[in-house]
């Protein structure tokens, strides 16, 4: 026969089922008692195993559960911070574009400011040292004329009182064709030195025009190499 059950909670068996059972079978009551105990306690073993296996399983769940999300909030988080750092990079790059196409076209202007001032400048310094020269020549060519007039007329009074009233004729022609010869001469120098001056500030105006047009050009490939570094700058900016 099989041993009396017993409920889940290890009460234990009425007296009258023990008794019925001693009755009717051969084995004697306390291996009736000691077979039932030892049926409650594999019982209860069992249960406190089952309980244990099953919050080992249930803890191994949540903790594969828990480093699965935390492994989702990792690389969502990830993605989120970098999505807001390239769209931060993406403005920065675009205020600093802005910011130093500001700065070049101030550079610009002062540049060109500065050009068109220090070409004022040279043209009024340039202008003052003509006129400067201009003037010292003409006191010069006075003096100079001055003189030679001086002389002349020394030498016309001095041949004057010399010379016989007989001589006065010719002297007068001598002085006439002398005072021809002298304006022609005068008139060669000065023209000749027309000339030289016409010269002179052709080629100062030649050297001017020169030098603006080398500090022009000059100033024209800065530009446009400050201008082509922008445009690869900002297609730069644009392609990323």
């Amino acid at each position: 026969m099989q041993p009396l059950s017993c409920n889940l909670h290890g009460e234990e068996p009425l007296i009258g089922e023990f008794i019925l059972y001693s009755f009717f079978s051969s084995t004697s009551l306390p291996d009736i008692f000691l077979s039932k105990r030892r049926h409650v306690r594999s019982i209860r073993a069992a249960i406190v195993l089952q309980s244990a296996v099953r919050s080992f399983a249930a803890r191994q769940e949540f903790l594969q559960t828990r480093e699965k999300a935390i492994v989702l909030q990792s690389h969502w988080r990830r993605s989120q911070d970098r999505n807001a750092f390239l769209e931060f990079r993406e403005k920065v790059i675009l205020l600093q574009s802005l910011w130093r196409g500001k700065q070049a076209r101030e550079y610009y202007r002062r540049e060109k400011a500065a050009i068109t001032i220090q070409a004022c400048m040279r043209g009024w310094h340039q202008r003052c040292a003509f006129l400067a020269e201009k003037r010292a020549a003409l006191v010069i060519q006075s003096a100079l004329r001055a003189k030679e007039a001086r002389d002349f007329l020394a030498s016309v009074k001095a041949a004057v009182i010399l010379q016989s009233a007989l001589r006065a004729h010719n002297e007068r022609q001598h002085y006439l064709h002398t005072r021809k010869q002298v304006v022609v001469i005068q008139s060669a120098w000065r023209a000749l030195q027309d000339r030289i001056a016409l010269r002179r500030l052709q080629a100062t105006v030649a050297i001017q025009a020169a030098s603006r047009m080398h500090s022009q050009q000059k100033a024209f490939l800065e530009m446009k190499e400050a201008t082509i570094t922008l445009q690869a700058a900002w297609r730069g900016a644009v392609d990323r």
